[in-house]
């Protein structure tokens, strides 16, 4: 599967997606019935990299380097205004996308689920982020290590089918600046584990910087979320 942006949704490969090869700059998913080894070729990349971001919407991102890259280090460009950048977080601030990226996770106990992502872009690690306005670029820069740098992928780059996830109950946190309910849906093969319910004082009536909108669902998940229908962007 592919996912594209322009019409959010997930494309069928190769039948709907209308290549018969794996394309540089795209994002793959797939879903396997039992463990199974990835044979990854290629050579080491060693230049940064710009991410067409055209649509708003969920983009499915990686980091391509073998090490790990701070998400404080990338930077985000408008096409209409090639000539100046914004760090991660003044992209955030100025309403150019969302401050969270989520990946998929399998662990043992817990069940698959999506995890968030606030510090750094792990090496074999898909990333979905979310832009709040169209025409961007996302600049992910080359790491000051990666001269002559070599790696093999990880032991743990050996997916497993996970089983189903104990049933837990959680304690409400109580925030100084108000409360947070964290919600936890597991079924047979995975589970949601990011969903929040709370008030900030900084928080405003309608989407606010506060809010995170649930990552595209893969089939056969548990997926919990708050419907905003009276949102003007139902979107989120």
């Amino acid at each position: 599967y592919q996912y594209d942006a322009d019409f959010n949704g997930f494309r069928i490969y190769p039948l709907d997606i209308g290549q018969v090869s794996l394309q540089s700059g795209q994002a793959y998913f797939t879903r396997v019935t039992k463990d199974v080894e990835i044979d990854v070729g290629g050579t080491t990349n060693q230049d940064q990299k710009r991410l067409p971001l055209k649509s708003v919407g969920w983009h499915a991102i990686g980091n391509p380097f073998p090490i790990d890259v701070n998400i404080s280090d990338l930077k985000i460009i408008k096409t209409t205004n090639p000539t100046t950048s914004f760090s991660f977080n003044e992209a955030v601030t100025d309403n150019l996308i969302e401050p969270t990226l989520y990946f998929w996770k399998t662990e043992p106990g817990t069940g698959d689920h999506y995890s968030s992502n606030d510090q750094q872009l792990k090496p074999w690690y898909g990333y979905w982020i979310r832009t709040l306005k169209a025409n961007l670029n996302l600049i992910i820069p080359a790491p000051s290590t990666i001269v002559n740098y070599t790696a093999s992928p990880p032991d743990n780059f050996i997916t497993s089918m996970m089983g189903a996830a104990p049933t837990k109950t959680q304690t409400p946190e109580i925030l100084t600046q108000g409360f947070e309910l964290k919600f936890s849906l597991v079924s047979d093969t995975s589970a949601d584990i990011t969903t929040r319910l709370g008030t900030h004082q900084e928080a405003r009536v309608g989407w606010d910087q506060m809010d995170q909108s649930e990552p595209p669902r893969l089939k056969h998940i548990a997926s919990a979320y708050f419907d905003h229908l009276d949102w003007v962007d139902t979107s989120h």
